[in-house]
């Protein structure tokens, strides 16, 4: 968030589709199956604002974490962001009157990439049908939302570049966050069945679990990210922010590693 005013396209095939989900029984091969906006990811808002009468972020401007009211029309995996990929008309709610401080706002989501999948099998026990999910190359990616990312027209040329840098930082942040969860998620459900007495709660099951590995790195999402905005929001500051730039390349480097 970058308090002197704070600072989330997938392809455009399909892109309210998470997961792409399998249905198959013992008689059939796997039959495409997609699910439905039920299954909304939770959306974290870093704003821009230079505070430089304050000496810790407001609530107003600290980063948060809020489930989505929708699902996001278009969505793009990590890149360097620009100028125009802020779309949102205005900064929406949560501001508390306090418009004149932001230069921008971010909206971003860790998801599932597309190449995760969801194997759903039909079995019985005692002649009681039984529906067991299996998840597939499950990965995590940072994703930017246009559609709820704000910028203010008003920001004064000169600090254009350290706003933009601020919310790629951000950016940068989250997905190195994603890339961490999908090096770790070997240690989840080990032996754990999904279960559920029809395909679709077997489903619904799954896309619980995986967003509840999401929800169990929030801690340290928000830990990160208002550390971040402590040390470059409140203050017009690009040699400490040039620092996290230099820090978040090197971390994106040696994860993919």
């Amino acid at each position: 968030m970058l308090l002197w005013k704070q600072a989330a396209n997938r392809p455009p095939d399909n892109p309210g589709t998470l997961l792409r989900l399998f249905l198959a029984t013992s008689s059939r091969a796997p039959t495409p199956f997609a699910f439905s906006n039920q299954a909304r990811l939770f959306s974290l808002l870093f704003v821009v604002a230079l505070l430089s009468s304050c000496t810790q972020l407001p609530e107003y401007a600290a980063p948060k974490i809020r489930p989505a009211s929708k699902q996001p029309t278009t969505f793009f995996a990590y890149r360097q962001l620009q100028q125009k990929d802020f779309r949102a008309p205005s900064l929406q709610e949560g501001t508390n009157g306090q418009e004149e401080h932001f230069n921008a706002r971010s909206s971003v989501q860790i998801r599932p990439k597309s190449s995760t999948k969801i194997m759903v099998r039909k079995s019985s026990f005692n002649g009681v049908p039984l529906y067991f999910a299996d998840i597939d190359n499950l990965a995590f990616e940072a994703v930017f939302i246009p559609e709820n990312s704000w910028w203010n027209p008003n920001i004064p040329a000169a600090k254009k570049g350290y706003v933009l840098q601020h919310e790629q930082i951000h950016f940068a942040l989250l997905e190195i966050t994603a890339q961490k969860i999908t090096k770790e998620k070997s240690h989840y459900r080990k032996g754990l069945p999904i279960v559920g007495n029809t395909a679709m709660e077997a489903q619904r099951l799954a896309i619980v679990w995986i967003q509840d590995i999401i929800n169990s790195y929030n801690e340290e999402i928000l830990k990160q990210h208002t550390t971040f905005d402590q040390d470059t929001s409140l203050y017009y500051s690009p040699k400490i922010q040039q620092r996290w730039w230099t820090q978040v390349n090197k971390e994106l480097g040696s994860t993919k590693q």
